[in-house]
């Protein structure tokens, strides 16, 4: 570009202050690339155009923190999973020893975690099951916490998952003559 075509296209972002070396531009689209060309015009109005330049934007960092989807490898959430309720439970036999937890994140940036009773932590990746939640006898608390993209905003459900005792009586055998 020349110095008079840059002068005919300009959109002036800031007219002439002494001393600025840097310029905030408002209103851009994320992931977008856009040019930049500087046209400096000195107090006896001379003017130079600098080398234009390019960027891209980068995406805004979601703040996002909900998931789309919940489910448990045994019993049924209740209440039903929706993204705005964040405290479920669920009722297993004795005989289920562990459970594993599927939680899909709303936005592909967010990430999870998930615990059981107050342990520690463990990433599970979107749409995939966790490893195998221990279960003890009685209330079982699993949080899911997901982190969105932003890396600050938190959101946690939780999930009671009653283990209860079987008390169906046994089967007796026939006995053997």
């Amino acid at each position: 570009d020349t110095v008079a075509e840059a002068d005919a296209a300009a959109n002036v972002v800031l007219d002439w202050t002494a001393n600025t070396t840097s310029v905030n531009a408002t209103g851009l689209s994320s992931s977008t690339t856009y040019a930049f060309a500087v046209l400096v015009k000195d107090q006896a109005g001379n003017k130079s155009l600098y080398t234009p330049k390019s960027t891209t934007t980068s995406a805004a960092s979601s703040t996002d923190a909900t998931l789309g989807n919940l489910s448990i490898s045994s019993g049924s959430l209740s209440p039903s999973f929706t993204p705005s309720t964040e405290t479920y439970s669920v009722s297993v036999s004795s005989l289920v020893t562990s459970v594993t937890i599927t939680p899909t994140v709303n936005q592909a940036t967010a990430t999870v975690q998930v615990r059981v009773n107050s342990g520690s932590y463990s990433s599970v990746s979107s749409g995939a099951a966790s490893g195998a939640l221990s279960l003890s006898l009685g209330a079982n608390t699993i949080d899911v916490k997901v982190t969105a993209g932003d890396g600050v905003t938190t959101k946690t459900y939780t999930i009671t998952v009653t283990q209860t005792v079987d008390t169906t009586a046994p089967t007796v055998g026939t006995a053997i003559n």
